[in-house]
């Protein structure tokens, strides 16, 4: 049984239409679903650095706004921005 998924998202509504289908194919009680953003920082970020970013602050309030679109009762929605190359 498939316990978490994750979803990369990019900011474009093309991408944003795999949660429905996702949540349709997938969903039980329990479930994980973790959003993904990655900040792509031109390969200017160190090992174990953490920058504050107007784009990682706008990827945080996108990414609760997608969640709440999509949230329901017994699913674990949770959303993570990470900073680096996206591939």
């Amino acid at each position: 049984m498939i316990e978490r998924i994750v979803i990369p998202l990019d900011g474009s509504a093309r991408a944003e239409r795999v949660i429905p289908r996702a949540l349709q194919c997938f969903f039980h009680a329990g479930m994980e679903v973790n959003l993904l953003v990655v900040v792509d920082m031109g390969g200017r970020i160190e090992e174990g650095e953490v920058p504050v970013t107007c784009s990682g602050h706008k990827a945080k309030e996108y990414l609760a706004t997608v969640a709440g679109k999509h949230a329901r009762e017994g699913l674990r929605l949770t959303s993570d921005v990470r900073f680096g190359g996206a591939a």
